[in-house]
């Protein structure tokens, strides 16, 4: 006998064997025991989700000789010929190869004639949005008003392409994707009763392929077979398939938390010479961040990650070794690198890049540990040597770097010069500044472009100061970009704002010596530390 492949020995021949869709067998038995059968059903849902399965044992189930019943017995003539596909009252039609409206007359002729051995003529048909539209015409008549003796099953990948019509003549079932686990038990079952010795590693690999399909998945697991025989070992899985084994992937993630960079380039060529896809490799790391993430905002993540437990218990204590900020921050990267994949000549080489920058990330300092840092230079410096005159020393000094410039740019006239000192000029924009600059960046990337080249003089209730050195990007900024930017201003801060753009001039003191620099105040570096600064000007009250 030639030799029946996996996904057909495993049919499913009653409703309990078709795995993961419990609302859909439930209620066909129960309508079954309660003799409310319909005279038409349509079930949806991706390929090898068990749709012609469950249409054939719906069909034994009516047909059977101890039928209807919810359990057909599988050992009487008709339940044997339903599942051969010989039945003379059975009929399964394929709606891609019978597409015409002739198929459909010849179908309304012969539904007619009563059923030749069982209680009903059924007609399956599968992939019935294939149906031209004068088929589907052709058919909705008979579909409405069916003799009582015929019972129609559609099954279809796409029912977009149904027309309402038919939909509403029906009641339809949505077949699930199948979790992973489900399918991986499935296949154990399928292993253990063949003598197939393997992994719930590997048979999870198999699953996770599978991407919900049992029928898939038993195809998947007979060509593992074929390659590695009747000893499964995870490395046979995962060569046989081509799939990233995901003890690279945690390789991966262990040199980003460790920031070795060099640990990251490794796993890539390894990935290349094995010849893996590095794209597939990029989409499953993406994968395994996400897990991370969602393992860190949730104690019980359930079926949101479908995964073995023990694969769950490595994620969770891999997640321990970052904050949530860092996790979305390396989803974030990661999701660019993989677009520029997609565009990249040298999909390796980027790759490469995109992990580098990943394992080289500064750590983030939660705001909330800021704050802290900074109630401690207040409050708690005093222990360090420093009173409370020391504190309120630092504090003037910050008053006194307050920027002083001559009366605002008029914007009907022409752009005036005004003399800044060079301190002033090197001043750092203020947050709200900040702020409004990533929304010019989004509505106005142009003006943005222009603005980048000056500096934040001031910021007041009313009015905006820019700075920009004399030249070719002070003459940029015409009168209607001043008006955008009020525009702009006005409905971002909620109140009337004026714009003046002024010059830069750095007026160099040439008649003063040269002073020595003066060390710092332990305050000041204590601030430097707490924030990753540095001092970019000093005013003379410092020194």
């Amino acid at each position: 006998m030639s030799y029946l492949v996996l996904a057909r020995k495993w049919r499913p021949q009653v409703f309990e064997d078709v795995v993961g869709q419990e609302h859909v067998t439930r209620t066909l038995q129960n309508a079954i025991k309660t003799g409310r059968v319909a005279h038409a059903y349509l079930f949806t849902g991706a390929r090898g989700v068990g749709k012609t399965s469950a249409a054939r044992i719906l069909a034994k189930a009516l047909n059977c000789i101890n039928g209807p019943t919810p359990v057909p017995c599988n050992i009487c003539e008709s339940c044997k010929e339903i599942a051969g596909g010989s039945s003379m009252d059975v009929f399964e039609i394929d709606g891609a190869s019978n597409t015409g409206v002739d198929d459909i007359r010849e179908l309304r002729e012969n539904i007619k004639f009563p059923p030749i051995k069982g209680r009903y003529r059924i007609y399956i048909i599968d992939e019935v949005h294939m149906l031209s539209t004068n088929a589907f015409n052709a058919l909705l008549k008979t579909l409405e008003e069916p003799p009582p003796h015929v019972i129609f099953v559609f099954a279809t990948t796409d029912p977009q392409k149904i027309p309402v019509t038919i939909l509403s003549r029906c009641q339809e079932f949505d077949f699930k994707r199948i979790p992973a686990l489900l399918i991986q038990e499935r296949l154990k079952e399928i292993a253990e009763s063949e003598k197939i010795k393997i992994t719930d590693r590997g048979l999870h690999i198999i699953a996770r392929e599978a991407d919900g399909g049992m029928r898939d998945a038993q195809s998947i697991l007979d060509q593992v077979i074929s390659f590695a025989g009747e000893d499964v070992s995870d490395e046979d899985v995962a060569k046989s398939l081509g799939v990233i084994d995901r003890e690279v992937l945690k390789n991966v993630v262990k040199s980003i938390m460790e920031r070795t960079p060099a640990g990251s380039i490794k796993v890539v060529e390894r990935v290349y010479d094995y010849g893996y896809d590095v794209r597939l490799f990029c989409k499953n790391l993406l994968e395994y961040i996400r897990n991370l993430t969602v393992l860190k905002v949730i104690k019980d993540p359930g079926q949101l990650i479908d995964l073995p437990d023990g694969e769950i218990a490595e994620l969770k204590t891999l997640s321990d070794g970052f904050s949530q900020d860092e996790l979305q921050q390396l989803f974030a990267i990661l999701s660019r690198g993989e677009e520029e994949l997609k565009r990249s000549s040298s999909p390796r080489l980027s790759l490469e890049m995109t992990l580098i920058k990943m394992a080289t990330l500064r750590p983030l300092i939660p705001v909330s540990e800021l704050l802290e840092r900074v109630k401690g230079l207040e409050e708690g410096l005093g222990v360090r040597g420093l009173g409370k005159k020391e504190v309120e020393k630092m504090r003037s000094l910050e008053a006194e770097k307050k920027i002083s410039t001559s009366q605002p740019l008029n914007l009907s006239a022409s752009v005036s010069e005004e003399k800044v000192e060079a301190h002033i000029e090197l001043e750092e924009p203020g947050d709200t500044w900040k702020s409004f600059m990533q929304l010019v960046r989004k509505k106005r990337p142009p003006l943005a472009s222009k603005l980048e080249h000056g500096r934040l003089i001031e910021l007041s209730d009313t009015e905006v100061r820019v700075g920009f050195d004399k030249g070719i990007y002070l003459d940029m900024i015409s009168k209607e970009d001043i008006k955008a930017l009020e525009e702009m201003l006005n409905g971002y801060l909620s109140r009337s704002m004026k714009v003046a753009i002024v010059p830069l001039v750095k007026e160099s003191k040439a008649h003063e010596p040269v002073k020595k620099e003066q060390p710092r105040q332990p305050i000041i570096e204590e601030a430097l530390k707490v924030f990753g600064g540095r001092i970019v000007a000093e005013s003379m009250a410092s020194k």
